[in-house]
């Protein structure tokens, strides 16, 4: 991460004035990286954290960032961030839904954290919708779940039906996946996304350590707040 700083910052050709956090994975199966963390940890938080504060270091031009989050922060059962140990996210049972939705969380309090520690650079937290892209590759029909994924809270809760669900729920999301009708599948195209983003990035003004859904502010969940 600090090589791709540099990288980073090379590539603007100029001073830096904004950065857009948005690695991110949903990973099925729990996988450590060289590091010894939870690949999801590691991609969707602690390298984006670690990016920012390297070029924080050297660019004093740097006074926005997008930190991409998700309505799936709302999803965690835990009402709660649960970093007291990153290493015990390895020893837990492995949860892909709770798992995602924690880094999510992560990012929508990485915004807040970042308007108090650099007053000088305003830091927003975004949803960009469920968006067409590689987020899904892990998903193998959504068998690897013990209850469908459900981050906009539209499944009931009701356990008698849960295999309906989870079999309604994985023949959606594959049709949505593989579907040449474009608009009538319920994703996001990339380009439509990348403009909800760039509205946290190039609007005039924002509230810094606020949450951004669709571009408009919203209010993040109890945890996120």
């Amino acid at each position: 991460t600090r090589a791709g700083a540099a990288a980073v910052a090379a590539a603007a050709r100029g001073p830096l004035e904004g950065l857009v956090l948005n690695a991110g994975c949903w990973p099925t199966t729990l996988r450590l990286t060289e590091d010894e963390l939870e690949v999801a940890l590691q991609t969707n938080h602690v390298a984006q954290h670690l990016l920012f504060r390297e070029l924080a270091k050297t660019e004093e031009s740097l006074t926005r960032v997008v930190s991409l989050s998700s309505s799936a922060h709302a999803s965690t059962r835990k009402d709660a961030l649960d970093l007291d140990d990153a290493k015990e996210w390895t020893a837990r049972a492995f949860d892909p839904l709770e798992n995602y939705s924690q880094t999510k969380l992560m990012n929508a309090l990485l915004a807040r954290e970042l308007k108090n520690r650099h007053p000088s650079v305003d830091c927003v937290a975004a949803h960009p919708g469920v968006v067409d892209t590689g987020l899904f590759r892990d998903f193998d029909g959504l068998s690897f779940l013990e209850r469908p994924p459900d981050p906009f809270g539209v499944l009931p809760d009701v356990d008698e039906t849960l295999e309906a669900l989870l079999k309604g729920a994985s023949g959606a999301l594959q049709v949505a996946m593989d579907s040449p009708l474009g608009s009538l599948a319920p994703f996001k195209k990339p380009r439509d996304a990348a403009r909800d983003v760039a509205a946290g990035l190039l609007s005039p003004s924002v509230e810094s350590g606020a949450y951004y859904s669709d571009g408009e502010p919203t209010e993040a969940c109890a945890a996120g707040t």
